[in-house]
């Protein structure tokens, strides 16, 4: 997910790539349990706390209610997105890492796996060695952990950058034996739609193609199609998907956004879309200001209540609508 939402991207798909197709756990089941298409994702940061800011300044306690949330809409995986600059490079410090297992604990207590996105915000593709023991510092300890259904080495990797694809060579295969049996994940940048994909393709093993999707709803079908074409007989799921409810239309037009999305998501034979994002951004909520509309992708509104948006996820989620 990009910080700012360009304009350029906003009705293009971006296509994350899993390594390895693999089935995904609820809480305490193995990783057999459930199947990658049974994911009923909701991407996260709290409110007031956005990217970097999640981690520095981090609650217990607003993170706990925040997974209540996200379980109540029907969703059984919440995606987790670290940065290292915010957790500490190339060892992610004492503190930080107290509150990385705090989120993990968190979301299994509240009946949900895990999305984990790793080297957010991430450019350094020249120190695969720090890079490596960056990874093996905050999953150490992790192995076996049945939560984790899905890990992105990296989110929008520049694929036409060699340097950036050779160091997710190198660094999936040490995914591999930090998360034995966990899929891994790399996605393309998000301007670069099929050709990313395609480049990813080519390049790193992919067994699951996962579309971001911000564009008309109407339009959804043909991309998801395309994003199958790809895949072949791969699954294909919708990873980030979203409408601002600031504008025209407001939060009805966001409501409508998903319901029609929902039509070309099962149109097209792939699982329902994983919303962007839990709830809108106050003023302070990103560490840097951001777009006007950026601040209202929310399922829930600044205060804790829910949009409309958020019964038709629900019903989605649930399989009522």
């Amino acid at each position: 997910m990009a910080f700012v939402r360009r304009a350029a991207i906003a009705a293009a798909a971006t296509f994350v790539v899993l390594a390895q197709l693999v089935c995904a756990p609820g809480p305490g089941a193995s990783l057999s349990r459930r199947s990658v298409e049974q994911l009923r994702i909701v991407n996260y940061y709290p409110s007031t706390a956005a990217w970097t800011r999640m981690w520095t300044s981090y609650s217990h306690s607003r993170t706990a209610g925040d997974f209540h949330a996200i379980a109540s809409l029907g969703a059984n995986t919440v995606r987790i997105i670290v940065q290292p600059q915010a957790v500490g490079y190339p060892t992610v410090s004492p503190t930080m890492l107290s509150r990385f297992h705090d989120v993990m604990s968190l979301a299994r207590r509240s009946g949900l796996s895990v999305q984990l996105t790793l080297f957010d915000w991430f450019g350094r593709y020249d120190d695969v060695t720090g890079s490596a023991a960056w990874l093996r510092s905050l999953l150490a300890g992790e192995k076996g952990n049945p939560t984790i259904a899905l890990v992105e080495l990296r989110n929008e990797i520049p694929t036409a950058s060699p340097q950036a694809i050779a160091w997710a060579s190198t660094l999936l295969p040490l995914l591999a034996q930090v998360l034995p049996g966990v899929p891994r994940t790399v996605s393309a940048s998000g301007d670069s739609g099929i050709v990313g994909i395609t480049a990813v393709a080519a390049t790193l093993p992919v067994d699951v193609v996962d579309v971001h999707y911000y564009g008309d709803p109407a339009d959804a079908v043909p991309t998801l199609l395309a994003a199958k074409a790809v895949a072949a007989e791969r699954p294909v799921i919708v990873g980030e998907a979203g409408r601002s409810s600031l504008g025209s239309g407001g939060e009805q037009a966001q409501a409508q956004f998903f319901r029609v999305l929902s039509l070309a998501t099962r149109a097209a034979g792939v699982p329902p879309a994983a919303p962007w994002v839990l709830s809108d951004f106050t003023a302070g909520g990103p560490p840097h200001p951001v777009a006007s509309a950026e601040y209202h992708y929310g399922l829930r509104r600044t205060n804790g209540t829910w949009k409309p948006v958020a019964a038709v996820v629900r019903a989605v989620f649930t399989g009522k609508g």
